[in-house]
């Protein structure tokens, strides 16, 4: 089935797109604080933070753990957001 066809699956396709956004959100910021950047202590930023958090986390810890970070010395690098980023891919070539 074709999304523009259904109203469900072009309201799901949408959502998937949204979490796709805040996928690459989570990214920048996470790569704002590893350069220096400070999280805000309160206010509208730590609110902002927390929600994309929550938003975020409990699809990527899972992942976390299904995939471990891969070593390279004495660094690991966490593997499970580009895992989120191609099932989420996926799931949009499925589906929209």
């Amino acid at each position: 089935m074709i999304a523009a066809d259904n109203v469900v699956l072009s309201i799901v396709c949408l959502l998937l797109t949204a979490y796709w956004i805040v996928l690459i959100v989570y990214v920048l910021v996470s790569w704002a604080f590893l350069f220096g950047v400070r999280r805000p202590y309160s206010g509208p930023g730590r609110m902002a933070l927390d929600a994309l958090d929550a938003l975020v986390l409990p699809v990527i810890r899972p992942l976390g753990r299904l995939v471990p970070p891969i070593r390279m010395g004495a660094v690991g690098l966490d593997v499970s957001v580009l895992l989120a980023f191609v099932i989420l891919s996926v799931l949009r070539v499925a589906v929209c």
